[in-house]
């Protein structure tokens, strides 16, 4: 976020710059996604205060970004308009390469992969903070976390929102990012005290959540974790991201201490 570039990381623990900072109209980089089978990778970017090239005259801009996976060319943008302020965030890529992806300040778009363009799915009034969405297995509902709300599940034919139903002991706010396996959904909520992971399951219909249980929380080099992905039977998170430690103007807060962040990993497999 703070330089607006993105890192590589091969299995040999070496780190590269895959996209270099610098780069122009290139601003806070907030999330990726992969789409392994066609090559891509997307990136979301948005005018922060947080970001070194952040500047009053490009506040509020935002733009959904498509890399090639092999050589790091940019190969196309896809800018919001500017008619207020968005700051496009997180995001999940279909099997059949569409793309979702919120705005931080209420709707959820998505990207046709058929059409190639980035159009308004749920526009705003719906959402106060949409983040992380999580596709279903058939790829017809869409699992997407308001960090006040809770998760609605929006039918992606008629585009109707409905909150998940789940038990009365479980808190689904703070949510920053949501994943879905089958009938496992993983929650990363550092909007709670203690910031926490958790897991839940859901019934066969996936309209509601039958029971959860916590992953992590609570302990020091947790800090504030973000977003993750799954792999096979392992959850790669990334924790202690400094977000909580962070000033609007993307400095060390007053008092605070830096910790590297780290990127840990859970098995699913039980």
């Amino acid at each position: 976020m703070r330089h607006g570039k993105i890192l590589s990381l091969n299995r040999q623990g070496k780190f590269a710059d895959f996209v270099p900072e610098g780069q122009a109209d290139i601003w806070a980089i907030l999330a990726l996604g992969v789409d392994a089978k066609r090559k891509y990778l997307w990136a979301t970017t948005a005018a922060m205060p947080e970001s070194i090239d952040y500047s009053a005259a490009s506040e509020g801009r935002s733009a959904l970004l498509k890399y090639s996976l092999i050589s790091g060319a940019l190969l196309k943008r896809y800018d919001l308009p500017k008619d207020g302020k968005h700051a496009l965030g997180d995001m999940t890529v279909s099997a059949a390469g569409d793309v979702f992806v919120s705005d931080g300040f209420g709707a959820v778009y998505w990207l046709d992969h058929r059409k190639d363009t980035l159009e308004i799915l749920i526009g705003k009034g719906t959402f106060r903070s949409p983040q992380t969405p999580a596709l279903s297995p058939d790829g017809g509902r869409l699992f997407v976390p308001d960090y006040t709300r809770g998760i609605s599940v929006v039918d992606l034919a008629t585009k109707q929102a409905k909150l998940l139903e789940h038990p009365k002991d479980v808190s689904l706010g703070g949510i920053d990012g949501l994943y879905l396996t089958g009938r496992t959904m993983i929650a990363v909520q550092n909007g709670t005290t203690p910031p926490r992971l958790i897991r839940m399951w859901l019934d066969a219909s996936l309209t509601r959540i039958l029971r959860w249980e916590t992953m992590e929380a609570n302990w020091p080099g947790l800090g504030a974790p973000t977003h993750g992905v799954v792999v096979g039977k392992k959850f790669y998170f990334i924790a202690n991201s400094g977000w909580d430690r962070m000033a609007d103007d993307g400095r060390v807060k007053p008092g605070a201490t830096f910790e590297a962040p780290t990127i840990r990993v859970a098995d699913l497999g039980h």
